[in-house]
């Protein structure tokens, strides 16, 4: 019996199948007698969303880093006081990152045309 579906952006098919392992890469989803393997069927390009998600992780963590350095540095015998500046760019950058994805919902709404339902 020969199943195929699509499962998000996946092409399932049974591993026996040579026309759908034919080309691209595959994952093999199960062991087994019905032992599936699936290929990725398109290419979706990031979209600025998921990339400012990502820097704004990525910005967490530098923010985290520098933030844990500073407290190093000012525990010493003698502190340099300048190392407290350092976390500043990365907050800033961070609260930069997070106002645009806090925004971004109601920004959504707004332009599908939502803005209007309940004026008259």
């Amino acid at each position: 019996m020969s199943r195929s579906k699509v499962v998000a952006r996946w092409h399932v098919a049974p591993v026996g199948e040579q026309d759908a392992l034919a080309e691209g890469a595959y994952a093999v989803l199960a062991d087994g007698p019905d032992r599936t393997r699936a290929r990725f069927s398109e290419e979706v390009p990031m979209n600025w969303n998921k990339w400012f998600r990502q820097i704004h992780r990525w910005l967490a963590i530098v923010f985290t880093a520098t933030v844990i350095v500073t407290f190093v540095a000012l525990s010493r015998e003698e502190p340099v006081v300048w190392v407290s500046y350092v976390p500043l760019l990365p907050l800033a950058l961070l609260f930069l990152t997070g106002v645009y994805l806090f925004v971004l919902p109601y920004a959504t709404k707004w332009r599908s045309g939502r803005r209007g339902e309940g004026s008259l």
